[in-house]
């Protein structure tokens, strides 16, 4: 009903406008692939934990889960020296929630990081997941490419980048 007042601005109209990546991103799609991700493996039990309640597989698996992490993260420092790698310092149960309310509890860059960790453990355990498994396999991979030509593209993406991300 009222016009917005960023259009009262001299110049400012619907080409100057462009997507803030922090917020639709980094802690929006990336967030809920991760988030959805890790309670999938939780929920199935992927590590194999057998615990007699939810409450201690969640304590289990995630504790699991952080020694993953951190030897991804490892590896990757290892393989690529040159590559930015943002860290979780730690991973507990409070950061990812409840099995009633799950969650997850971390920062931009750092979520941009363990986009490609959970696309990693997704597929490493893409047969116990069965088709969620193959689903998360491929919407894990379009993220991590998604990010990557967000990172290497200029300012301006040329047609062939602004179809990559597209597809």
């Amino acid at each position: 009903r009222l016009r917005c007042p960023l259009f009262q601005v001299l110049g400012a109209t619907l080409l100057a406008l462009s997507i803030d990546v922090l917020h639709t991103l980094h802690l929006g799609m990336y967030k809920a692939f991760c988030m959805a991700g890790i309670w999938a493996c939780i929920r199935q039990d992927v590590w194999n934990i057998n615990a007699p309640t939810m409450d201690v597989r969640i304590m289990q698996c995630c504790q699991r889960l952080r020694q993953d992490l951190f030897g991804w993260y490892r590896q990757k420092a290892h393989e690529s020296p040159d590559e930015p790698l943002y860290r979780i310092s730690d991973l507990t149960t409070t950061m990812i929630g409840t099995n009633r309310k799950p969650c997850l509890a971390t920062k931009a860059a750092e979520t941009g990081t363990l986009l490609e960790v959970v696309r990693d453990l997704v597929r490493r355990y893409e047969a116990v997941l069965g088709q969620c498994g193959v689903a998360f396999c491929v919407v894990g991979d379009s993220l991590v490419a998604l990010r990557n030509v967000m990172r290497s593209a200029p300012r301006r993406v040329s047609v062939a980048q602004a179809q990559l991300m597209v597809d």
